[in-house]
């Protein structure tokens, strides 16, 4: 008598399963498959100090509390070009939102980072409620949050804040990656062309960055505190 390896239900549940694990594993691989190229375009065109240099702003970009608006005009300040540090910025946002856009049931589950995704996803539910701004306006809101270079904006952020506003996560990365190559885009070429008019005079490229900066500040708080009035 041929005896089977697997009880019948229980191989139709192993091959049931099997499929999904597979592509669970693909979930996770998948996002860093976004580095392959820039890597590669790296190894091209930049020699090995330089190299090492440039992606040690990456990981500073990755890791809080630096941003767009950090990075960005250290790199062009350190002699690289407007659309390289942009084109790398935008790479690592995409590959961000994807990967917490595919992962996002199982990220909790990480040890230490798990604990940090927590507390930006309750972050991201004060902000959807004290800005109804951002809910109201939905995926432009969306937009938006992720299009200004504020303080916890990015792309692991915004794809939180979507899936607090209940937004689907296809129109929400497509959203989130749009806000993110114009901001990069915006910010660089700024950057650059102030970078060209001060004559790369590193001391009046901080300074006009500076007053920028104040500026938005105060416009925000005034804004805020005019809307704060209105109510």
């Amino acid at each position: 008598m041929q005896i089977s390896s697997l009880p019948e239900d229980l191989e139709k549940t192993y091959d049931s399963k099997r499929p999904l694990i597979w592509t669970e594993i693909a979930y996770i691989i998948s996002p860093f498959l976004f580095f392959l190229p820039l890597l590669f375009l790296l190894l091209l065109m930049l020699p090995e100090g330089r190299m090492l240099q440039f992606l040690s702003l990456l990981a500073a970009y990755v890791i809080p509390p630096a941003g767009k608006e950090s990075v960005i005009p250290c790199a062009i300040i350190l002699g690289y070009d407007w659309w390289m540090i942009a084109s790398a910025v935008f790479i690592i946002d995409c590959a961000s939102a994807c990967f917490i856009a595919m992962n996002f049931h199982h990220i909790a589950k990480i040890p230490w980072f798990g604990e940090i995704f927590m507390k930006c996803n309750e972050s991201m539910k004060r902000i959807s409620e004290t800005n109804s701004w951002i809910s109201r306006l939905s995926l432009f809101g969306l937009f938006l949050f992720i299009f200004f270079p504020l303080q916890g904006s990015g792309a692991i952020n915004g794809t939180i804040l979507s899936r607090v506003m209940g937004i689907s996560p296809r129109p929400a990365f497509l959203c989130i990656i749009a806000g993110s190559g114009l901001s990069a885009l915006t910010i660089a070429s700024g950057i650059a062309l102030i970078d060209s008019f001060t004559g790369h005079n590193i001391v009046a490229i901080i300074t006009i960055l500076l007053l920028i900066i104040i500026g938005a500040i105060v416009i925000f708080y005034l804004h805020k505190a005019r809307g704060s009035y209105c109510r």
